[in-house]
């Protein structure tokens, strides 16, 4: 995980955007942006202290990229492990409790002859709109059967479309993979929760764009509350689904 990843999870952690970490630690704006565009090769140590401590973490933390390959790492992987579950999301939450209580029980009580041919994915009930928008956060969290191939095995969840602004690309009804990241770049489509309702999305500048031009983007303001919960890497089809 390199250091604008790790800012990534730290701010989102703390709910913050750049302008109120900027307000927050006293460092420019200019600057932290600059992390994202020339990365972190030329940081003063001052910065990284201001950082270290405003988000409460080492500088050893914030600088360096892998641990050693050579060192026994299982508890700073197990830690790094935490630091993730902790800074994401209930609906992340919900997703990573539901995979490992799959792969514990998989471990735990492997059934005989079990086919190899299928795999689980948490899939979340509530759908992501095309439209006005769902209470995504707050969805029951399940598991899906589904056919393994290279497309499913990228996936971290499902969510089911809602609404027809993504026509012809996604129609109401669609269950579509998603792979969990914290941010797209523009032109790619993604799972965006604003003020707390779930939407799928392309993203776009400075708003979050519909494909069927016949409804509107929706304009991302100062105040509006708006985060990546994923990238869309495919749709299912019926028959990809286990009865």
């Amino acid at each position: 995980m390199n250091f604008t990843d790790k800012l990534n999870l730290l701010m989102q952690k703390k709910n913050i955007r750049i302008s109120d970490l900027s307000r927050g630690s006293g460092i420019p704006y200019t600057t932290i942006d600059g992390f994202y565009k020339k990365g972190y090769s030329n940081i003063k140590l001052s910065t990284l202290k201001q950082l270290s401590e405003y988000f409460d973490v080492s500088i050893d933390y914030l600088v360096y990229d892998d641990y050693p390959k050579d060192a026994d790492t299982s508890d700073d992987e197990e830690n790094d492990l935490l630091m993730k579950y902790r800074s994401l999301d209930d609906m992340g939450k919900k997703a990573v409790c539901a995979v490992a209580d799959e792969h514990y029980n998989r471990v735990m009580n492997p059934p005989l002859g079990q086919e190899e041919d299928f795999i689980s994915i948490p899939y979340f009930e509530d759908k992501a709109a095309a439209g006005s928008g769902y209470m995504l956060d707050d969805g029951r969290c399940e598991m899906m059967k589904v056919v393994r191939s290279r497309k499913t095995e990228r996936a971290d969840f499902i969510v089911t479309v809602s609404g027809a602004s993504m026509e012809p690309e996604f129609f109401d009804g669609d269950n579509v993979l998603v792979h969990a990241q914290p941010d797209v770049y523009i032109g790619e489509i993604g799972i965006f929760v604003v003020n707390g309702n779930g939407y799928i999305k392309q993203k776009g500048k400075n708003r979050l764009i519909s494909v069927n031009r016949k409804y509107k983007d929706i304009f991302i303001g100062e105040y509006d509350n708006i985060y990546c919960a994923g990238k869309v890497v495919g749709k299912l089809d019926d028959d990809e689904i286990a009865n």
